[in-house]
C-alpha cells in the first residue's frame, strides 16, 4: 500500500511536472551568477526533473525505490529536516565512492553546470514534499495542545474560525505555510485570545504538525508555482513588509525595542523558519502600532522570495564562523595546493578570488565539476579524501567567504 501510494505521489508530480514544460514550464529572466548560485530555490523543479533524467541520475539513484541501486535513494526522508549543506556534505564526503562506482560501472562522467545544479537540487526539493519530515502523532497532539482545534476543524470536528485542515483548500508545504502562519501573526482582525494563546512553535514542531495535516487530508501543493524564487524581489519584500525595521540585512536585531527571545538561533529548516515567523506575532503587534501603514501580509510568491532571500544570507543553517574554519582549511590540508592565504598555485585556482560565491550549491556544482581530478592529484601526492562533517562546511565555507 505504501509502496503503490509513493508510485502515484511520483507518477503525478511526473504528469505535473510534465505539464508545466508542455506549457512552457518556470522559465525566469538571466540572473547574476552569484545569484543563480545562492540556493535551490533558484533553481527549476521541471528542468530539474529533465536533468535528473538525462544526466543519467536515476541510473544510480532512486527515487521512492524505484530506479538505480548504486547510491542512496533521494527520495528517502529522514526523521528530521536536513539542510543543504548537510546533504552537501555527504555528496562530498561520498564522492570518492562515487566516482569509483561510476568508473567501475564504465558510466560516462557528464557536466553539471551550476544553474543545472540548482535545478536539481529544486526537484529533489520539492518531491521531498510527498513524505515531508515530520512525527504524525506527535503532530497530532500538537495540534491540541498549540489550541489550533479552537480556529480549526478536522474532518468538520473542532473550531470554525479557519479553514478544515481535512479540504483540498488547506495548504500544507513548508514554503505555504511560511506565508500562513505569518499572516496569522500578522493579522489585526483576529479575535483576542488569552496571552497563553496562541502558543509558541519551536524545534520540530511545524514539521510535526505538518505531518499530522499532510496524513488527515490532501492539501494544495502548488510550491512548484513558487519556483524558481526570486532573492532580489525577496529583499524587496523585506523592505515592504517591515522586516528591517527590526533587523539590518545581517540578520541581527536593531535597538527598536523588539527584540527576539534570548534563546534565538537561526532556524534549520524552511518549517523551523514558518514556526519563528510564527513566534512573531507580538513583535509585529508593536511594529503595527508604531507604523499603522506598513502592510504586513505577505502573498504566496511573496513568501517563496523572501525564503529564498533569507536563504541566501543563511542558507538555513548555523551561520559559520570564519576562525574555526581557518583551523578546518589547515586541519583539511587545503592549504597543501591552495597555499596559506588561499591564493592558489600552479595546481589549485586562487579562493580569494571567489569570497562571496562560497554556498552549498556553488560546493556541489565545484565538487561534481572538479572533483575527480582533484581526488587524482590528491592520490599522486599521497593525501587521503578530506572527510567533513556539517559545522566544518560551515565554517569553512564562511571562512572562504571572509578571504
Amino acid at each position: 500500500m505504501e509502496t503503490s501510494r509513493r508510485e502515484l505521489t511520483l507518477w503525478g508530480l511526473a504528469a505535473m511536472l510534465g505539464l508545466l514544460a508542455l506549457a512552457g514550464g518556470l522559465r525566469w529572466g538571466q540572473e547574476k551568477d552569484r545569484q543563480v548560485r545562492s540556493s535551490f530555490l533558484m533553481g527549476d523543479p521541471s528542468q530539474g526533473a529533465y536533468l535528473f533524467a538525462s544526466k543519467g541520475c536515476g541510473s544510480c539513484h532512486s527515487l521512492f525505490g524505484q530506479g538505480g541501486r548504486g547510491g542512496p535513494d533521494l527520495g528517502v526522508v529522514l526523521n528530521r529536516p536536513v539542510t543543504l549543506n548537510a546533504v552537501v556534505c555527504e555528496m562530498w564526503n561520498h564522492a570518492p565512492g562515487m566516482w569509483a562506482s561510476l568508473q567501475q560501472r564504465k558510466v560516462e562522467y557528464v557536466e553539471i553546470r551550476s544553474q543545472e545544479m540548482a535545478d536539481i537540487f529544486a526537484f529533489l526539493y520539492l518531491i521531498r514534499y510527498a513524505d515531508q519530515p515530520g512525527d504524525v502523532d506527535r503532530g497530532k497532539l500538537l495540534f491540541q495542545e498549540k489550541g489550533c482545534l479552537k480556529c480549526h476543524a478536522v474532518a468538520g470536528s473542532g473550531g470554525k474560525g479557519g479553514p478544515d485542515i481535512c479540504t483540498p483548500t488547506f495548504a500544507d508545504t513548508p514554503i505555504t505555510w511560511v506565508r500562513a502562519l505569518w499572516n496569522h501573526a500578522a493579522r489585526t482582525d483576529a479575535p483576542k485570545q488569552p496571552a497563553s494563546v496562541p502558543a509558541r512553535l519551536g524545534g520540530d514542531d511545524v514539521s510535526d504538525l505538518l505531518a499530522f495535516v499532510r496524513s488527515m487530508g490532501s492539501g494544495t501543493r502548488y510550491d512548484s508555482k513558487l519556483f524558481p524564487a526570486d532573492l532580489v524581489r525577496g529583499e524587496q519584500v523585506f523592505k515592504r513588509r517591515g522586516c528591517v525595521s527590526c533587523h539590518t540585512h545581517g540578520l541581527t536585531v536593531q535597538a527598536a525595542g523588539l527584540s527576539p527571545q534570548s534563546d534565538w538561533r537561526w532556524p534549520r529548516s524552511v518549517p523551523e523558519l514558518a514556526g519563528a515567523l510564527w513566534n512573531h506575532a507580538p513583535q509585529l503587534a508593536l511594529l503595527k502600532k508604531a507604523n499603522p501603514s506598513v502592510a504586513l501580509g505577505l502573498e504566496n510568491k511573496e513568501a517563496a522570495d523572501l525564503v529564498a532571500y533569507l536563504y541566501a544570507l543563511r542558507s538555513l543553517d548555523p551561520p559559520g564562523d570564519q576562525n574555526r574554519g581557518g583551523a578546518v582549511y589547515l586541519a583539511k590540508r587545503c592549504v597543501v595546493c591552495h597555499g596559506p592565504d588561499a591564493a592558489g598555485s600552479d595546481d589549485a585556482p586562487n579562493l580569494r578570488a571567489l569570497k562571496g560565491r562560497f554556498t552549498p550549491i556553488f560546493l556541489a556544482e565545484t565538487l561534481w565539476r572538479h572533483g575527480p581530478k582533484i581526488y587524482e592529484r590528491m592520490a599522486k601526492r599521497g593525501m587521503t579524501w578530506p572527510k567533513m562533517d556539517v559545522r566544518e562546511m560551515n565554517d569553512l565555507l564562511a571562512f572562504l567567504n571572509s578571504k
